[in-house]
């Protein structure tokens, strides 16, 4: 996956993280465990490896 695919799927993972949390959402509980899946999410994507010319 390129870097700036990366970056992009991230940012769009915490802007509607973020917005879920700001405005869905009013119980604690889930906010936190929705803050822990978008770090996990974040997590795996930034572990996957960029992928080589001739796997394509």
């Amino acid at each position: 996956m390129p870097t700036r695919i990366k970056i992009f799927t991230i940012l769009l993972l915490w802007l509607a993280i973020g917005l879920s949390i700001t405005f869905g959402v009013q119980d604690i509980v889930v906010r936190i465990v929705l803050i822990c899946i978008a770090i996990g999410v974040t997590a795996h994507i930034a572990l996957i490896k960029k992928r080589k010319v001739e796997d394509i």
